[in-house]
């Protein structure tokens, strides 16, 4: 018999889906034809069914009504496919729509269009929702489902109206919304915890709620807005999840209003109070609804559907607690009133041998689940008529394992304490991790119900906590964790500044005598570089939707050099902001675009050439050295020498006047190396949302710059939105929105064109701009002979424009005029490679070098104009031609900044490329690069993720910071020494806490079945290296 798990539904909540899905077992009906007709056939053409033979098959059970298999109707698991990659497997997950746009191929022609299917466990989701409201019978002998009276009208319904009075008469009829409307009548205003913990059968696994308690004062505290967005969407319990998902339901129907609720928690003195979302108050039809479904008004009482899957849900004895609660509920059925001993009798002629205190848990469990059981002394009287409850056939009996007989020896003496804290027993032999629970409920039932104090230790996904009396107190820690802070310095010269880095307490380092004595030594925190600007700060609340604190702002006006303008000046500019088509995507917030007063050079090359260290100079030097000072660490990293290095054109400071959110950093051989990251949606995928979370994203991991590549729709409003939530400095390459503007037909590019998008992107607040200048017409032939031609987007588009109108580029030819623009709002130049090799075999090649040449050539004419100007460069290079490109680089463009993609140094790894390419990138950084420009898994392949991004911006992390260490900056050795000894002190935290992916490490770790011990579970307790060494010192 398949084990299906009917009665609590956490996910589905769109009744118009629903509906779609009891369609399908409604012959003729306008969904069943569109499915028929047109979805099955859509998903046959684009080769999105699993089998061959599934279209047959889906069609053969729609060509009637008749049962349909659950297994038919819910399909497969992906299995080891990857779930993007699945296919669909189920009627019903055909029938369900997804949100996302994919591009298929059909019939050899490419279709954009939402994903026409879903999964495997979003089907079952809608499936259980219909069987537990009475919509669709569920046959437990043949594994079928048919549609029921009541579901054929809700979908023949052809009013608003009449659905919703289908519908809420279901929800009537199933008891975990009786239960909640009851709730909430009583009370009028709950949160989903205050819900959640009287919701279900509370003392045993698949039931629980997180304490409201606890999770206040983790807000609270919480170290910054990414912790605070966790708590609010990760961190509930099970039953929480069922209140919350209940409560959507019958906010549709107006039952049930959603009002935020401000609570106040108490931690033996200290107070907390915090306004959670997720809080509920019912109506006055959602009351009238609830005391109809109860027979409290004149119309009879509603029956109540109960499956038996309702009455245990995760539990071990799962299926003996459902046995033996459906025989209680039949004894209780007629309605007589029953005693105790009279349920006890009748379970021992069913076989089943309990004692007292487990029959009242079970009546507490049936009024939880939202049964109206009346209670009166040791009587106990079932009011509800119960329907869909089917007996076991089968024998059932009690399964002694550790869990249920602890369970029943501790239930017995809980006299004065709840016993829904019984569920920490369930927590203590699960095979899986329940480590944030049962830290939880533990500090929970101790501070509660013990009258200790108590208090989190980490964060919402790591509620490891202390447990303290007077002077007594016990650690409740069930996961090492990484703890991190956000920390300032300030500055000197100017004292105002703040710099945001993240600063690393260690725990002491404890060691053992001869005697077993232990001796503490502690360990100095370590700082690290933070590329997460506000998003880190606990006490900065950002909200995506007004932009970051403009934290230059003032820096720019005391100077006094700059203007604000009256109005956008570009004409594309003004040409967006005047389509009110596109308000709804457009950033609510812009301000009014800065530019240099007439006569005025406002450029940080400007002012380092006439001697002016300016706050954004300090800002870097202090932000390079973090904490060197402090540790006696001797550095040459001064305001004045980050001044001369930029006065020199060997640095570069990107930091548009427009762009006053970013915080200060630079790029220079001398410096830290930086990596890049790119994001940018194109014509067929990513939306502003999604390249908006990919930009913070990719400052939460550690990119030093941003360049927004987008070529899809709404570049000017997906880039307004970038700019004005983004710590770092952005970039673009100008020629691709130009290109958008004339319908990708490049022949139509002009300078015209180009210029105004400049001043557009100038206005809007990019940092820098990659200018494929370099490209000349008398070089475009010398790629002819390459293995790959010209792989650049822009350096093609220009090649190809040369050579359609046979004459020299226009931006070669305007490139003064760009440089008298972009000085007007310090915006750099990246010179573009436009003709860097695509494959090891081209690398270093004429046309590479002859770019190069002109490359040098530019840059000086950029520094005369006080604009800043970084060179790109390869590619694709095998290691032995590395070294030449460094040199030749530093010796033709004048020690200008190097900023490489890699390089690769093979091509014969494609989604490996991230790795490929850090090699290279290691080895060139350590010879003199300055900025490496990430690589994803992805590239040569597709779009990145953010998971893509994840281990890209990690992956040139690592490849940075080996060359830091490499070249001796100073204080590089730190990170690495501290979490070495972390290590050899089998110091854990520490060690993830240290490590450039915290939460990777601590995966791998936990995933080991670790517990902290002195050894890894590589090596055992026997044959580790570092507790040998550890034992020979106490010799």
């Amino acid at each position: 018999m398949a084990n299906r798990t009917f009665g609590w539904i956490q996910n589905p909540s769109s009744t118009n889906t629903l509906r779609n899905i009891l369609s399908l077992f409604v012959y003729g009906s306008d969904y069943h034809t569109y499915m028929i007709k047109e979805r099955l056939p859509l998903l046959r053409d684009i080769n999105m069914l699993k089998t061959n033979t599934l279209y047959d098959t889906f069609c053969n059970y729609l060509s009637t009504e008749q049962p349909i298999p659950y297994d038919i109707l819910k399909g497969q698991g992906s299995g080891e496919e990857r779930r993007n990659n699945a296919k669909c497997s189920g009627l019903v997950q055909a029938a369900i729509t997804g949100q996302q746009k994919k591009i298929y191929n059909r019939n050899d022609e490419f279709i954009e269009i939402k994903k026409p299917f879903s999964d495997d466990w979003t089907a079952d989701g809608f499936l259980r929702w219909a069987v537990s409201l009475g919509f669709l019978d569920y046959d437990y002998d043949q594994d079928t489902c048919i549609i029921t009276p009541v579901g054929r009208d809700f979908v023949n319904a052809t009013t608003e109206k009449k659905k919703n009075e289908i519908l809420g008469k279901a929800f009537l009829m199933y008891p975990p919304v009786c239960r909640v409307l009851g709730l909430l009548k009583d009370k009028r205003h709950l949160t989903k915890f205050e819900l959640g913990s009287q919701l279900g059968f509370t003392d045993e696994a698949g039931f629980t709620s997180y304490p409201q308690q606890i999770w206040v004062k983790a807000y609270v505290e919480a170290q910054d807005s990414d912790e605070r967005k966790k708590l609010r969407s990760d961190t509930e319990g099970s039953s929480d999840k069922y209140a919350r998902m209940i409560c959507t339901w019958l906010k549709e129907l107006g039952w049930v209003t959603r009002v935020d609720k401000t609570v106040r928690e108490s931690y033996g003195e200290k107070k907390y109070n915090c306004t959670i979302s997720s809080a509920y108050m019912i109506s006055v039809a959602g009351i009238t609804s609830y005391n109809h479904a109860m027979g409290l008004s004149k119309g009879k009482r509603l029956p109540k559907i109960v499956y038996r899957e309702m009455l245990a849900s995760k539990a071990t004895d799962a299926t003996y607690l459902r046995k033996r609660r459906s025989e209680i509920l039949r004894f209780l059925s007629n309605h007589k009133e029953r005693t105790i001993e009279e349920i006890l009798s009748y379970l021992k002629e069913q076989n089943i041998e309990e004692n007292e205190t487990v029959i009242k848990d079970d009546i507490e469990g049936f009024i939880n689940i939202g049964l109206d059981i009346e209670i009166k002394r040791n009587i106990i009287k079932l009011k509800d008529e119960i329907i869909k409850l089917k007996p076991y056939n089968d024998s059932v009996t009690k399964e002694l394992s550790n869990v249920v007989v602890i369970k029943d020896r501790v239930r017995i003496h809980l006299k004065e304490i709840p016993h829904k804290y019984l569920t920490l027993i369930d927590y203590a032999f699960s095979s899986k991790s329940h480590s944030r629970d049962f830290e939880a409920y533990t500090i929970d039932l101790l501070s509660k119900e013990l009258d200790f104090n108590g208090s989190h230790l980490g964060g919402s996904r790591k509620p490891d906590g202390i447990i303290y009396h007077y002077n007594h107190g016990v650690i409740i820690d069930n996961k090492a964790y990484a703890k991190r802070e956000k920390a300032y310095m300030q500055g000197k010269l100017f004292p105002f500044l703040k710099v945001g880095m993240t600063k690393v307490n260690l725990t002491p380092t404890v060691t053992k005598d001869k005697n077993g004595v232990p001796h503490t030594e502690p360990n100095a925190p370590v700082y690290i570089y933070d590329t997460s600007g506000p998003f880190s700060d606990p006490n900065i609340d950002v909200d995506l939707k007004k932009g970051l604190p403009r934290m230059r702002e003032q820096w720019i006006l005391d100077r006094n050099d700059t203007e604000q303008l009256p109005e956008v000046t570009s004409d594309y500019g003004k040409q967006r902001l005047s389509d009110h088509s596109l308000d709804s995507l457009r950033f609510e917030h812009i301000q009014l675009p800065r530019r240099a007063r007439k006569g005025k050079a406002i450029t940080q090359m400007a002012y380092a050439k006439a001697g002016i260290v300016t706050p954004e100079m300090e800002y870097v030097a202090v932000r390079e050295n973090m904490n060197c000072e402090e540790l006696g660490i001797k550095t040459h990293i001064t305001p004045e020498f980050v001044r001369d290095e930029i006065a020199r054109g060997r640095a570069v400071l990107p930091a548009n006047i427009n762009h006053p959110e970013s915080e200060p950093m630079i790029i220079g051989r001398n410096f830290l190396v930086k990596i890049n990251t790119n994001i940018g949606n194109s014509a067929t995928t990513s939306s502003i949302e999604e390249e908006v979370d990919k930009a913070v994203w990719s400052c939460k991991w550690g990119g030093d710059t941003l360049m927004d590549l987008s070529t899809g729709a709404n570049i000017h409003e997906t880039r307004e939105w970038i700019v004005r939530n983004c710590p770092v400095p952005v970039g673009t390459v100008p020629i691709y929105q130009a290109l958008e503007k004339v319908d990708g037909k490049v022949e139509d590019l002009t300078w015209e064109i180009y210029k105004d998008t400049l001043i557009e992107q100038c206005e809007q607040g990019v940092d820098y701009f990659t200018i494929h200048a370099g490209i000349r017409r008398q070089n475009v032939h010398l790629a002819d002979s390459r293995l790959c031609g010209i792989v650049s987007r822009g350096g093609s588009i220009m090649s190809k424009w040369c050579l359609i109108h046979d004459k020299e580029s226009f931006l070669y030819e305007h490139f003064d005029d760009i440089c008298d623009i972009v000085a007007q709002y310090d915006v750099a130049l990246s010179l573009g490679d436009g003709l860097r090799p695509g494959c090891t075999a081209d690398a270093n090649d004429a046309a590479q070098f002859a770019e190069l040449d002109t490359m040098g050539e530019l840059v000086t004419r950029a520094w005369a104009k006080n604009v800043q100007a970084f060179i790109e460069g390869p590619g694709h290079v095998p290691m032995h031609k590395i070294r030449e490109n460094m040199e030749r680089q530093l010796d033709h463009c004048h020690e200008a900044p190097f900023y490489t993609l890699g390089p690769i140094v093979t091509d014969i790894a494609p989604g490996y490329d991230h790795i490929t390419s850090a090699i290279g990138g290691a080895q060139i950084a350590w010879l003199g690069t300055a900025m490496l420009c990430y690589v994803t898994p992805k590239e040569h392949l597709a779009l990145p993720n953010k998971e893509d991004v994840r281990v890209g911006v990690v992956t040139y992390k690592i490849a940075a910071h080996a060359a830091d260490l490499a070249k001796g900056h100073p204080g590089a050795t730190i990170r690495d020494n501290a979490l070495s000894k972390a290590r050899f002190d089998f110091r854990w935290r520490d060690q993830f806490h240290l490590s450039l992916d915290q939460e990777r490490s601590l995966q791998y770790f936990e995933e080991a079945g670790h517990v902290d011990g002195e050894y890894c579970t590589m090596c055992g307790p026997n044959f580790c290296a570092a507790k040998l060494t550890h034992d020979l010192r106490r010799l």
